[in-house]
């Protein structure tokens, strides 16, 4: 984990818990990893933000900022791309334009709008059944409110 150390700023996508980021169900970054980072934190997992983020804010000065989810990231395992996209979507003004993470924040919040409403509209178009479509639409709703800044919005890369 000497990387950690080195570090300007951390990009996780994949599972999470309330107090750390992990694989396979281990912890890879957890409570005690948050004093190694430095730099924003941007974690596409579920519930990272729920209790990580905010002890990454405020237990650790180097940790300017958190961008992560604090409920279940719903991704739909038959048509997942228009959520794909929209987290790539979401998070571009970050990585390629020099925006801040308040951006990305707002974006991403933008980019599941328009993920729920691409699935609300052509779930058919993809071969999703109704109740397909109606539940991948809730991913798309829920995954907007589940995002999350915490510490400074103004950070940038």
């Amino acid at each position: 984990m000497a990387a950690l150390d080195a570090s300007s700023a951390l990009f996780y996508f994949g599972h999470g818990a309330a107090n750390a980021l992990t694989s396979n169900g281990e912890s890879l970054i957890d409570e005690l990893d948050l004093k190694r980072l430095s730099g924003p934190v941007v974690a596409v997992a579920c519930y990272a933000a729920q209790g990580l983020g905010q002890l990454a804010t405020a237990n650790s000065s180097s940790v300017t900022a958190f961008l992560g989810f604090d409920d279940e990231v719903g991704i739909p395992l038959k048509v997942p791309y228009p959520m794909g996209w929209a987290i790539v979507s979401g998070l571009r003004c970050l990585l390629t334009k020099s925006h801040d993470i308040g951006c990305a924040g707002h974006e991403l919040r933008g980019a599941f709008d328009t993920a729920r409403i691409d699935y609300k509209g052509n779930g058919a178009k993809y071969g999703m059944s109704p109740s397909d479509a109606r539940t991948a639409w809730l991913f798309a709703k829920s995954n907007r409110f589940s995002v999350q800044i915490y510490g400074d919005y103004s950070v940038k890369l």
